[in-house]
């Protein structure tokens, strides 16, 4: 599950508002201008993201651009001279909420940006992604991705990155063979959208594009309240159906479940109590999808019966447990550490379901950074050299070395 529902605009809601993005009934896409946007209802909310495009010169930047946009491009090369912006309206879905994406793209050329000093600075700023082109019969261009990502790495607000490749021929032999691409989206975490020049259809592009820059620009500021009445929805979790409450304690679960979900590189677990089975498998999911798992538990409150320690330990998921004269009473989570969750809930079904507790989840970086400062010092605290603390053990032997 993730947060963007991708088959959303196949439903009968989401092709109710498609007809606004294209010429009558035509397959069409409909332009707007700079001070243009759709008609659609004031209630859905516009978030809009700048773009900067890179790439070698004759890569296809515009193309790319006029490709998303709907609108035919001149097969012939002309290089951009000054800015071009073009805007990109696409809705989306995110969970029960229906937004607007605004994708500003900005493109230029390496003549117009040695020429103009004002160019470079002007794209650069207050961007929200960079978007890295490459050609598929073109291997040195798509080896300078890599060099074009780093170059922008130094900018203050941390841009999302996207890759884009153009004339991909899915049933010919490529200049970049299949095993570089996955070995460079293993690498740097970003997944290569293939620019199929015989595909008519670019949905599945402008969601990638659209997707891409949601995971890793959007403010996260949530707040979660269990209550007693947290219990009456307990009759409809097993089928993870939510109800019409706003704190419906099922949505939170598939919340948290959904950021594991998405987790790309890393997760580190420090929770006093676990033993919620749904948030447990996502986490040993993870594990075996390449991303480097970490938990911290309490050992006492870890050798209960209802604890999920053996399913981690039998999966070789990496896990402390922790025994000392004082409670590891910790209950926080983070995600790629981009991502906390914290609060008073331990990840426990009697907490989700019945207890007054709180969770809270930011991506502030001031508000993240001191657990992933805190969690490393506390990993490397109960680390294998102290007798005290045992490292991946099993219930049983871990039970027995604490008496």
């Amino acid at each position: 599950m993730t947060a963007i529902n991708v088959n959303w605009l196949h439903s009968v809601e989401g092709e109710s508002l498609m007809h606004h993005f294209y010429v009558n009934t035509s397959k069409k896409r409909r332009f707007y201008g700079i001070l243009e946007r759709p008609p659609l209802p004031s209630s859905i909310e516009e978030v809009t993201y700048k773009i900067f495009m890179v790439g070698r010169s004759g890569v296809g930047k515009t193309a790319v651009v006029a490709r998303l946009a709907g609108t035919l491009e001149s097969s012939n090369y002309t290089e951009t001279n000054g800015i071009k912006k073009t805007n990109i309206f696409w809705p989306v879905k995110i969970w029960d909420k229906v937004v607007l994406f605004k994708l500003q793209f900005w493109d230029t050329s390496e003549t117009s940006i040695k020429k103009y000093n004002h160019i470079l600075p002007a794209c650069k700023d207050k961007v929200d992604a960079i978007c890295s082109v490459f050609s598929f019969d073109d291997a040195t261009g798509f080896n300078d991705v890599p060099y074009l990502m780093n170059t922008m790495a130094a900018i203050k607000e941390k841009p999302a990155n996207i890759v884009i490749g153009t004339k991909f021929k899915p049933w010919s032999s490529s200049t970049i063979e299949d095993a570089r691409i996955k070995e460079f989206e293993d690498k740097w975490k970003v997944k290569v959208i293939r620019i199929d020049i015989n595909k008519l259809s670019t949905r599945s592009e402008v969601f990638d594009c659209s997707y891409h820059i949601y995971k890793s620009k959007q403010n996260i500021s949530e707040v979660m309240f269990f209550t007693k009445e947290s219990s009456l929805c307990r009759i409809h979790f097993a089928d993870k159906q939510t109800c019409l409450k706003d704190s419906c304690p099922v949505r939170y679960l598939r919340k948290l479940e959904s950021y594991i979900h998405q987790t790309t590189r890393s997760l580190d677990v420090c929770m006093y109590m676990l033993t919620c089975q749904l948030l447990s498998n996502a986490i040993v999911e993870a594990h075996k999808r390449g991303v480097l798992v970490r938990i911290i538990m309490d050992l006492q409150m870890a050798c209960t019966d209802a604890a999920q320690t053996s399913l981690f330990h039998n999966n070789g998921v990496p896990l402390r447990l922790v025994y000392n004269d004082v409670l590891m009473h910790h209950k926080f989570v983070i995600v790629d550490n981009a991502i906390v969750i914290t609060g008073s809930t331990n990840w426990t079904m009697s907490a989700f379901f019945g207890n007054f507790d709180h969770v809270v989840v930011t991506n502030q970086h001031l508000l993240v950074q001191p657990f992933v400062v805190e969690f490393d010092r506390l990993w490397k605290t109960f680390s294998k050299s102290q007798e005290k603390y045992v490292d991946e053990p099993s219930v049983d032997s871990s039970l027995q070395a604490s008496k």
